[in-house]
């Protein structure tokens, strides 16, 4: 009778060990992600998403590998003080800068996940392009713009912005904020040329007028759906290795804040969603701690909208400003609102997305109590929708941790402006600039 009471126990144990070990593995397969697991299953499933965004799997890879090597050999001569292009190669580098400009390109940075070959391509490519935006063509447009050669200006213009095409077509977020950088300073150094002196070429107005209305819009789907396709095989990475338990849940958060941070400047639930992650993480504990690559990435990312809107808005409101030159050279003054502008001098007026009824502000300024006597205000209202009356900040930017603040397109400072919006700026310095130079 011990003998079969032992052997039924035996059994019930090696029973319960069984489901034991079966409940383990349920729920094991249960909570671990699904994502795949080898460089080669990774990089067919970038591959699909690719092709579910509707771009050519390679188009104008070996016009980008040729640019690279353009950019790169240019960037070296002048890097670190090296010795000046001559008139010869300035031209051949001018030519391939105006071929670039009516180039659509688009990288396939999908399949850098078993070699990173490709990205650090794309690392060097970003120097070489800072490179010679800061070194040829900026100081170029500067100087045009200084000696009124507004057709020059408007060359140099097209070839900053096919100077993007590279960047544009890399769908990241480091090459389109550097794309945002050499824009607006590029639309800076027209503006300055404005203002600074008192142009009377309205054929050279009208030219470069075309050119900045010329530059294109950035593509936040592009981008958006490229960084969360580069980043999963990295986030997935460090939760397998760290909590595989859990690494379902990490992957999916990254997946749904993506998706939020796509869509928060349209959708109020995905702003607010993606509000409380930022706060969530902020609070610390285990739930930040297993989450650090999306800290990480959350500055860059959660706010990434507003880049994306500031392009837009300093490119239109760059346009508008032209006009009114173009205005002030035919008539010999400016004109009392910008619809008078429509339609002799511009189709019709860009909107402003950051305001709520959509315009940008206008006003000549009243000669025997504002300064410059003739001049004018026309601004933007910025990231917080509120008219402040023209008050922004020195370096004159969208985005900064402190939004309360207008966007000026002219240098005029407003009567009502403060002591204390200058030392709102101070807290500003380490933001990413969209108003400034790279």
């Amino acid at each position: 009778m011990k003998k079969h009471t032992k052997v039924s126990l035996g059994v019930v144990l090696l029973l319960l060990l069984g489901l034991l070990v079966g409940v383990g593995i349920w729920v094991r397969a249960s909570t671990t992600d699904p994502y795949p697991k080898s460089p080669e299953a990774w990089n067919v499933w970038l591959e699909d998403r690719l092709e579910a965004s509707g771009r050519t799997r390679g188009e104008n890879w070996d016009v980008w590998l040729d640019t690279h090597s353009v950019l790169g050999r240019w960037s070296d001569r002048l890097a670190d003080g090296g010795a000046a292009l001559d008139a010869s190669e300035e031209a051949l580098l001018a030519e391939t800068l105006d071929e670039l400009a009516g180039i659509d390109l688009v990288t396939p940075l999908y399949e850098i996940y078993p070699s990173y070959d490709q990205f650090e391509l794309l690392l060097d490519d970003t120097g070489d392009t800072r490179e010679v935006w800061l070194e040829l063509i900026k100081p170029r447009l500067a100087d045009a713009m200084v000696g009124e050669r507004l057709g020059e200006a408007a060359a140099w213009v097209r070839r900053a912005e096919g100077l993007r095409n590279p960047l544009k077509g890399s769908g990241t977020i480091i090459g389109f904020l550097l794309e945002v950088s050499i824009i607006t300073d590029a639309l800076q150094s027209v503006r300055d040329g404005l203002i600074e002196s008192p142009v009377r070429d309205e054929a050279g107005l009208s030219e470069l007028q075309r050119a900045v209305g010329e530059i294109a819009s950035g593509d936040p789907d592009w981008v958006f759906g490229i960084e969360a396709a580069l980043g999963l095989p990295f986030v997935a990475e460090i939760a397998r290795s760290s909590w595989p338990q859990q690494s379902r849940a990490q992957i999916g958060d990254f997946e749904r804040f993506m998706a939020d941070a796509a869509a928060a400047a349209d959708d109020p639930d995905a702003s607010a969603r993606v509000e409380a992650l930022a706060t969530r993480l902020d609070e610390g504990g285990v739930f930040a701690v297993r989450r650090a690559a999306l800290d990480m990435l959350m500055p860059a990312i959660g706010r990434l909208w507003i880049q994306f809107a500031a392009l837009d808005m300093e490119r239109d409101g760059t346009v508008l400003l032209i006009a009114l030159q173009r205005h002030r050279v035919e008539h010999g003054a400016y004109p009392d609102t910008l619809d008078a502008l429509v339609p002799a001098y511009i189709d019709e007026l860009p909107a402003d997305g950051f305001a709520p009824d959509g315009r940008f502000v206008y006003r000549v300024l009243d000669a025997a109590a504002e300064t410059p006597a003739g001049g004018f205000l026309l601004y933007s209202v910025g990231a917080d929708g509120v008219d402040h009356g023209g008050a922004t900040n020195p370096r004159n930017r969208i985005g900064s941790t402190n939004d309360s603040v207008d966007y000026s397109f002219t240098h005029v400072t407003p009567p009502e402006q403060t002591e204390a919006d200058d030392d709102d700026s101070d807290a500003d310095q380490t933001d990413t600039p969209v108003g400034g130079g790279p």
